[in-house]
């Protein structure tokens, strides 16, 4: 249920709308989750501006099915911050967006 709060109000938060146990993830998705990884989304409408989008995913977040998601082995961990360099680059933008 939504309720209002004026802002500086120390109720005031950000709550999540449902909470699933850590367990029942854990069954469903494996260790997928306890690594960071790199999720990208597509932009699917013509107007946006970039046409990729690609971001840093902490550990145990889980990421819904239209996020795909790269995943190094931890001997390459540092290939994480270029790779998002890269991804998120002006010109990666060209290259992504169809003509």
């Amino acid at each position: 249920m939504w309720q209002e709060r004026l802002s500086g109000d120390p109720k005031k938060a950000i709550t999540p709308q449902w909470y699933v146990a850590r367990t029942n993830v854990l069954t469903k998705v494996g260790d997928r989750t306890s690594h960071y990884r790199i999720g990208f989304m597509d932009a699917a409408s013509p107007r946006d501006r970039r046409s990729l989008t690609a971001a840093l995913i902490a550990p145990d977040v889980v990421c819904g099915h239209s996020v795909p998601r790269r995943l190094f082995p931890p001997e390459e961990h540092r290939a994480y911050m270029p790779t998002l360099a890269v991804l998120n680059a002006f010109i990666t933008d060209r290259v992504a967006r169809p003509r």
